[in-house]
This record gives C-alpha cells, sequence and structure tokens, in this order.
C-alpha cells in the first residue's frame, strides 16, 4: 500500500510539474475545488473580521502544495526578529499530528508521529522560541500571545487559512517548480489562483527568478536561498561543521519532502554522489523502511532535518542530518520590519 501511495503521489506530481499531463483530465473537478475554497475564504474573513487579535500575524505560505521552503524562512524570520527586540512565536498546524481540540505547545520529548515533523524540527532548531501546534490557527495564536508572551506570531502555512487575522503575508515560490501547469487542484498544483499574489505583502522566490516566466518573474519582490548549515549525526546528536565533512563520495540520500531534487541537489553541492530514495511528502519512517541492499547499507545515510526527527529512535552511527538555513535578502527584511510598524502604529491610533 505504502508503495503504491509513493508511486501514485510521484506520478501526479510529474503531471503538474513536469511532462506528464494525466491529471488535466481531472479539469471537470476543479470548479468543485474552487467553490469550496471560496467558501472558506469567505467564511473565514467574516470570522477573522469580528474575533481579531491583539498581537501582530505574519503568515508564511504558498499558493501550490507542496514543499517551497517555508519552514527555513519561519526560522529565519523567527531569529531575525529576536535579535531586533521582538519575542516572536511560531504556530503550525502540524501535518498529520494526532492530537486533541487544544493548542500544544511543542517540547523535545513529543514526537513527530504526535505533533509532526515541522513543528519539532523547528522547535528542536529554534529552542528559545515557542512553537505552538493547533487545527485552529488562530486560537493557537491566542495561546501563543496569553500562555507564552510573544508580542509577534509566525504562522508556518495557514496563507489559505483565513479565519486566522493576519498583518502580513508572505508567499514563497519555488523557482524551480513555479506554478506546475497553472492549473487548481486536483488538475494542477495550485491551492489558489496565480492572482492572489498581487494581494499579498510579499512574494519571495526561492531560487533564481530569472527560470520562471515572465509573469512570475514580475511579481517577485526578493529572491533568497536555502544553503547547507551543518552535520548532524542522528545517533548523538553531535553538530558537525561544514568545514569538517563527516562523509566523503557515494551517499544513501533518503528524503520525504515537497521537493526532494533541492535536498540531492544540496548534496552534490558538497561534493557527495547521492544514490536517492524519495517517500511521499510527510512520510512515517519506520525502522523497517531502511532495509536496503547489503551494498546501499553499507553506505553513509543521509537525510533533511524535518527527516530525522522520525528517524532519531532507530538511527544508526553512520547517520546524518543536512541542517539547512534560509538566506534573507537585507531589503527584504527592512520592507518587513517597515511593515509590521506601520501595522503597529495604526493599532495605537
Amino acid at each position: 500500500m505504502r508503495g503504491f501511495r509513493t508511486f501514485l503521489e510521484h506520478k501526479i506530481e510529474q503531471s503538474w510539474y513536469g511532462e506528464l499531463h494525466w491529471t488535466e483530465l481531472l479539469k471537470p473537478l476543479v470548479p468543485l475545488y474552487r467553490h469550496s475554497a471560496t467558501k472558506s475564504r469567505v467564511r473565514g474573513q467574516i470570522s477573522a473580521t469580528h474575533s481579531p487579535l491583539d498581537v501582530p500575524v505574519v503568515v508564511v505560505g504558498n499558493i501550490t502544495a507542496g514543499g517551497t521552503g517555508k519552514s527555513p524562512v519561519v526560522l529565519k524570520l523567527a531569529a531575525e526578529l529576536t535579535d531586533l527586540g521582538y519575542t516572536p512565536g511560531i504556530l503550525s498546524r502540524g501535518y498529520g499530528a494526532r492530537l486533541g481540540d487544544s493548542p500544544h505547545l511543542v517540547s523535545h520529548g513529543d514526537s513527530a508521529e504526535d505533533i509532526g515533523d515541522e513543528p519539532l524540527m523547528m522547535a528542536l532548531s529554534a529552542p528559545h522560541t515557542p512553537v505552538v501546534v493547533d487545527r485552529d490557527r488562530r486560537r493557537g495564536a491566542q495561546f501563543l500571545k496569553t500562555e507564552c508572551g510573544v508580542d509577534l506570531v509566525i504562522c508556518d502555512d495557514g496563507l489559505q487559512h483565513y479565519a486566522l487575522p493576519r498583518d502580513v503575508e508572505i508567499v514563497i515560490l519555488d523557482s524551480q517548480r513555479g506554478v506546475g501547469n497553472g492549473l487548481l487542484i486536483p488538475a494542477g498544483p495550485l491551492r489558489e489562483s496565480v492572482d492572489r499574489l498581487a494581494s499579498v505583502d510579499f512574494v519571495l522566490a526561492n531560487g533564481e527568478k530569472e527560470i520562471l516566466s515572465e509573469a512570475l518573474s514580475n511579481q517577485i519582490d526578493a529572491v533568497f536561498g536555502v544553503k547547507p548549515k551543518c552535520w548532524r549525526n542522528l545517533e548523538t546528536g553531535e553538530p558537525i561543521s561544514l568545514d569538517k565533512p563527516p562523509i566523503f563520495g557515494r551517499v544513501l540520500a533518503v528524503s520525504a519532502i515537497g521537493n526532494p531534487e533541492r535536498f540531492h541537489q544540496s548534496l552534490r553541492s558538497l561534493g557527495l554522489d547521492p544514490i536517492t530514495k524519495v517517500f511521499p511528502d510527510h512520510y512515517a519512517f519506520q525502522a523497517s523502511d531502511f532495509s536496503f541492499n547489503p551494498e546501499e547499507s553499507a553506505l553513509p545515510l543521509v537525510m533533511t532535518a524535518k527527516d530525522a526527527v522520525k528517524c532519531s529512535g532507530f538511527a544508526e552511527a553512520n547517520w546524518w542530518s543536512l541542517e539547512v538555513e534560509a538566506k534573507l535578502p537585507e531589503e527584504f527584511l527592512e520592507g518587513l520590519i517597515s511593515r509590521l510598524a506601520s501595522h503597529m502604529n495604526k493599532e495605537e491610533i
């Protein structure tokens, strides 16, 4: 069953972003998705209008399904805003989380299976920034303010969760993938029309914007990159500088992320030769998933930090995660601070 799911998701992404076009046969279902999304948007906006928050909210999201580099941007924003004197908190839905109907403050003792892989990865990466998981994002944001004492909330994803009031909207586009075939779900990867980009505060491209279409490129406010930061041994938790690489040559690269090719490119940029093993995004790894042939099993195993939080309990000595960080341009950060200041001034009047 898992193998079929992996196969199906791969074929869907090939159709959305590649040469195959079979999902275009699903175009008759697009109006149903559009109607449901519009209804949710209207209801959410009404709710947000009648239930404003007394803390600024920055939403980092996208208009396409799949990974674009949101989480590294969220972590970098949290670090930058902390340095500027803010006390930010991070809010997440927690994909696949198995929590009750209440906000949950992530701790190092939580499991990715219970709270989601991205919230746990962010909590481990930013130990001094509270991370809260709640399917009701407005409630989670209020919890961050009242229970954690934050003065600013950064929401990881949630652009389409309109019941959450927001002061700044940031959309991340993967320059390699763009908007795929430009169609709405399920025929394509779009959660919302490309027209939505005109209404947000900032559109960031993860990678060079020149490889996007001219229409998309013209809407990009800033370009950033996600760069390798350090290695970390899964068994011991020890971080290792990139200047002292613990592995060389051929490696087994295991990933369950939205765009695994970016991970593979990062490994090649470090001089490694990855044999790739790709699983569905957010895949819940088990020890049995790592039963490879003897030649592959003898290689060093590398994965992303997001995947590593699901595997530390059964990791072996030669398993490593590659931690990364977003490099955000100064002009974007200055624009964000200016936008936040203007919102705060309005609230004071």
